[in-house]
């Protein structure tokens, strides 16, 4: 039998570590399974919660450049018109965004250029033109022709985008839709 130096305080059998039970090994996966479904739902809520809330608080960001949608002389006055936008290159998966347009007159200026994305659950509005609004399929919120919202479960009106017209195109910033 092998004596314990009273000096050292250390017990020889202490230091071996314990055998890997069934037990130990399956809590232990279950624990790293909930962690990785953890980040998961943390890096999910984040790329809900951030787009939304850098516009809301206006922080600054990386301005994408404008991107051509339709000419000008395509565009009938005094009509909204749904116009979609290319994806970019880089999204995985593409996104199918849209924007309504009006052109208020022939001034190059005369344009209004709302995001098609209803503001309550990202939904795709409808313009009836009968009403004179701007409609949400999903829940039926209902935005006022200058995108102000009107009604139903939507706290916010529809979005501006950015646009501008250049060598005859109307173009806009596709990280405003």
């Amino acid at each position: 039998m092998e004596s314990q130096d009273p000096a050292s305080g250390a017990d020889p059998a202490a230091s071996t570590p314990a055998p890997v039970t069934r037990r130990r090994f399956l809590a232990a996966c279950g624990k790293s399974a909930a962690a990785l479904a953890s980040v998961g739902v943390i890096v999910a809520a984040v790329r809900f919660i951030y787009p939304p809330s850098r516009r809301w608080l206006r922080w600054p960001r990386v301005v994408a450049p404008f991107q051509a949608i339709a000419a000008v002389d395509t565009l009938p006055v005094g009509e909204w018109k749904l116009l979609p936008i290319a994806s970019v290159d880089d999204e995985t998966p593409p996104k199918k965004r849209s924007v309504w347009v009006l052109r208020e007159g022939d001034n190059a200026n005369a344009f209004r250029v709302l995001s098609a994305t209803c503001t309550h659950a990202g939904c795709q509005v409808a313009w009836k033109s009968t009403r004179k609004l701007f409609v949400c399929p999903c829940h039926g919120g209902t935005f006022k022709a200058d995108g102000n919202r009107k009604s139903g479960p939507p706290q916010r009106a529809l979005a501006a985008v950015d646009h501008q017209v250049k060598d005859g195109q109307l173009m806009v910033r596709t990280d405003d839709v």
